[in-house]
Parts: C-alpha cells; sequence; structure tokens
C-alpha cells in the first residue's frame, strides 16, 4: 500500500487492516512516497513519515515497512517500485493474483502523469 503517508492516519489504517481480512492476506507492506513527481508542495520529510509508520507498525506485526522509495535518491515512481519489488521476490506469492496496489481518488484522477501507468495496473489488482 503506497502513500505519501503525511501524516499517516486512521484511514491508511483502516484499509490496511480491512485489507487483511477480507482478502485474506498474510501482511501488508506499506511503501512510502519518498520523493513524489506528482506533487510540488512541500511535504514532510521521509525520515519522519518513516518514523510515524514505524509507529503504525510496532502495534500490528502484520504491516512492514518498504523504505525503498524513501531511501532513494531518485524521483519515485510507483511502476518502478513494483518491477525491484516483483525482481527481489519472483516466488508465487507475488504473482498477479496476490498482489493488490491502492491509490486514492485524486491519485486514480492524475493517474496519466505515471510512468507507464497501463504497466502499474496489467502488474497488479487496483483497489480504489
Amino acid at each position: 500500500m503506497g502513500g505519501m503517508f503525511d501524516p499517516v492516519h486512521f484511514g491508511h489504517l483502516n484499509i490496511a487492516l480491512s485489507s487483511l481480512e477480507k482478502l485474506k492476506l498474510d501482511e501488508v507492506h506499506l511503501l512510502p512516497c519518498g520523493q513524489p513527481v506528482h506533487k510540488n508542495a512541500l511535504f514532510t520529510s521521509s525520515k519522519h513519515r518513516l518514523a510515524m509508520l514505524q509507529i503504525v507498525a510496532n502495534e500490528n506485526p502484520f504491516l512492514s515497512i518498504d523504505e525503498r522509495e524513501c531511501r532513494s535518491a531518485e524521483p519515485s515512481y510507483t511502476l518502478k517500485s513494483l518491477q525491484a519489488i516483483r525482481h527481489e521476490n519472483p516466488d508465487a506469492r507475488l504473482s498477479r493474483a496476490r498482489c493488490f496496489q491502492y491509490i486514492g481518488y485524486l491519485v486514480l484522477l492524475a493517474r496519466i502523469i505515471f510512468v507507464s501507468a497501463s504497466c502499474c495496473c496489467r502488474k497488479t489488482r487496483l483497489r480504489i
């Protein structure tokens, strides 16, 4: 589950925990955006957003944090992260049938700005 998490809030937590239950998932990975290409405004530092997420993850063993975008000096693109995750985990657990991508409604409206947006949709099952 990706996003700015600026700040992380009960809506994020509700979606993550509901997904665990309704989709019978083993875990939900939280992937905070490092350097967004879709937002020009100032935002909370990656360090602080990761700290907020760590507090939430510490309370729930089914949540994990993927820090790759926050640790990268490059702009964050969903497709690049999905490709890296698949490359690192080629096993059947991450087949399209078990990999979901959650995005907010406003991101959906601006989807055209994502690199290879249609490719992202083919790699995951989209949830809005």
